[in-house]
């Protein structure tokens, strides 16, 4: 990666500037946000390892497991049908 930086110093040297500032400010913004977001994550980091020391788990007692039905659940029933003398009376 350091060899990438030199020979990018060697590529805007005989660039146009306006791609020069270009890859100024995207590195800058790059590094800006690298730092941010690592300075959040040890906040966080150190939040969470605060508030698990502070915490204070109860042992459960036996897991307690829902009721098993032995009855098996009704079928669905079938919309009821027309039955083809009410259909030709209709129409």
């Amino acid at each position: 990666m350091r060899g990438l930086s030199v020979v990018r110093i060697l590529i805007t040297s005989v660039m146009p500037g306006s791609v020069v500032i270009y890859w100024l400010t995207s590195s800058v913004i790059g590094l800006v946000q690298t730092v941010v977001f690592n300075i959040l994550d040890q906040r966080r980091k150190l939040l969470l390892s605060a508030s698990v020391a502070e915490v204070v788990v109860p042992q459960a007692a036996a897991p307690v497991s829902p009721p098993v039905s032995k009855v098996a659940p009704a079928p669905l029933a079938a919309p009821p049908t027309k039955s083809r003398k009410a259909k030709a009376a209709r129409r």
